[in-house]
């Protein structure tokens, strides 16, 4: 295949019009230099800088390959599509398909999604490798003029929580099931993921890497059992050390090796690992946790919303409320009372959210991750 890229013009730096500020990297980098410095998607604050070894990198794209087994072969056609100044656009989808020997379908952006969807029939595109948001629009393109994508092996999503309709609307138009991974840029960046679509149990991110070792532990730090829900510990060979030039933040996320997810996880006695939440995105209803998935799970399941994000709001009676915004499916209608109304119906009664904003997008990161500190910034009209 020929590649039909942008143009742009040519320059050449000769020794003798080399600014003094650079200089030359002499011999081959060692397995401990660093080989690219990543950015955090800062969904919760400011991104961070994240510098990844070779050693990193190389220590996360192996397991893959073997935690899902034919993931990729000779035949095997990648959608790159994910920005790959992104960690998980970079190892999962570029660095994963060059050492894996396959192909690559590689697009500047997933939008207008129709674009993606000739590339993906044109190409022979087989594997997906991309973030919800990837998926509302594709399937949500797909649905609307009732057209299917058939020869899709795999389709991975991570860098954000999936919501398990998504699922069944994966089987529906691609032919397959969705395998939600979880990771983070500090990991280089996949921790866990599913073996296979049909072995994938709904609403988890699948099993951990074995080359991880992990703890759960409390607010405080202190060990729980594996299968206690609690912040997650992760230790291993992809882990970086540390955060670029950023001593505060490193010293409080990476302890002894260890290093502090910040995700509340619970972990059955099969090893299938559920993301509760962003330890930072619980919101405390009158001394109750409220999950944030669990109330947009819930509003997903009306028929009217297409995707759903949650967020507190400070109250002087209760500490915070629950606050909610949706995207309403093109051809549906839905109120404020209606859904607040099912709600009621399916959750307790901390958990109903007091306001409920309907938006025609998120708005998300770079990476395609929704950014709650924006969405708290929304006033919705009471």
């Amino acid at each position: 295949r020929v590649l039909e890229g942008m143009k742009f013009g040519i320059f050449s730096v000769s020794h003798e019009k080399l600014d003094q500020q650079f200089k030359c990297v002499k011999g081959i980098p060692e397995n401990e230099d660093q080989a690219v410095i990543f950015s955090t998607s800062g969904t919760s604050g400011r991104p961070k800088a994240v510098p990844c070894t070779h050693t990193n990198i190389l220590s996360n794209i192996d397991p893959i390959r073997k935690h899902v087994p034919g993931l990729l072969d000779r035949d095997s056609v990648i959608l790159n599509v994910l920005p790959n100044f992104h960690s998980f656009g970079f190892n999962m989808s570029g660095m994963l398909a060059l050492m894996s020997g396959c192909g690559q379908t590689l697009l500047p952006s997933f939008v207008p999604v129709e674009h993606t969807i000739d590339a993906i029939r044109s190409s022979g595109a087989n594997c997906i490798i991309g973030v919800p948001t990837i998926m509302i629009f594709l399937l949500g393109a797909l649905s609307k003029k009732g057209e299917r994508l058939t020869g899709i092996k795999f389709v991975i999503t991570g860098g954000d929580r999936l919501n398990v309709q998504m699922n069944l609307r994966s089987k529906e138009y691609l032919g397959t099931g969705i395998l939600e991974g979880y990771g983070l840029t500090e990991c280089s960046p996949v921790v866990a993921v599913g073996h296979s679509a049909d072995d994938s149990r709904l609403g988890t991110v699948g099993q951990f890497f074995e080359t991880y070792q992990v703890q759960i532990r409390d607010r405080d730090g202190r060990i729980l059992d594996i299968n206690d829900e609690g912040v997650l510990w992760v230790k291993g060979p992809s882990v970086v050390s540390g955060y670029f030039r950023d001593e505060v933040n490193t010293r409080e996320r990476f302890v002894d090796g260890w290093f502090n997810t910040g995700d509340v996880v619970r972990v059955d006695r099969d090893g299938y690992v559920q993301i509760v939440d962003r330890a930072t995105d619980i919101i405390i209803v009158s001394g109750f946790n409220v999950y944030p998935q669990e109330v947009e799970n819930a509003l997903c399941k009306h028929p009217a919303v297409q995707s759903a994000a949650v967020v507190g709001e400070k109250n002087s009676m209760t500490g915070e409320i629950v606050k909610a915004f949706v995207i309403v499916k093109e051809g549906k209608a839905a109120t404020e009372k209606e859904l607040v109304d099912y709600c009621k119906k399916n959750l307790a009664h901390y958990k109903v959210p007091r306001r409920i904003g309907f938006l025609e997008e998120f708005p998300v990161s770079a990476a395609g991750k929704i950014l709650r500190r924006e969405l708290r910034k929304i006033e919705i009209d009471k």
